[in-house]
């Protein structure tokens, strides 16, 4: 499953920020629309370095668990 970043306003003007964790681009977008929102931007999340080893050696099952 990918993450999505999204920009979308309200009816009112209001920008909203957020993540979305969807397959596809185009269901983030429906899925902002059925919220009642108009998208402005949807684009991947970029993970940097430090997020991908914090989570490849640190995001497991310790060993008491």
């Amino acid at each position: 499953m990918s993450r999505y970043v999204f920009r979308a306003k309200d009816w009112n003007g209001k920008l909203i920020k957020g993540t979305l964790d969807l397959p596809q681009r185009s269901e983030v977008i429906t899925s902002i629309k059925d919220h009642g929102l108009v998208p402005l931007s949807v684009l991947p999340e970029k993970r940097g370095l430090f997020e991908e080893l914090n989570k490849k050696f640190f995001g497991r099952a310790g060993l008491k668990q």
